[in-house]
């Protein structure tokens, strides 16, 4: 599609206990300041389990689509690429010297 994904569609289906909920998402230039950050951060609340994440992509209008994806974990898409890339992010420690 595009370098950066604008017009993407993000679906993510989560458990919360019970309680099964969907967030979408669009991928866009929409921020403050005219910043926009290259990646999709999608707060899941207290969501126990990620069923499923589903993207669809806006020129191919192909389909990814991700089961069982830990939570709390930062991960990497590639349009038409069914598997995905989880990414190893160290923690920044604000309070160091």
């Amino acid at each position: 599609s595009n370098r950066d994904a604008v017009g993407a569609r993000v679906r993510v289906v989560i458990e919360e206990g019970e309680e099964v909920r969907e967030i979408h998402r669009a991928v866009g230039s929409v921020s403050s300041f005219g910043g926009s950050p290259g990646r999709q951060e999608i707060g899941l609340g207290a969501a126990t389990r990620i069923r499923t994440i589903e993207i669809v992509w806006p020129a191919s209008d192909h389909h990814n689509v991700i089961d069982d994806t830990p939570p709390a974990t930062m991960i990497r898409v590639t349009e038409g690429v069914e598997s995905y890339e989880r990414l190893d992010l160290r923690p920044i420690d604000l309070l160091a010297p």
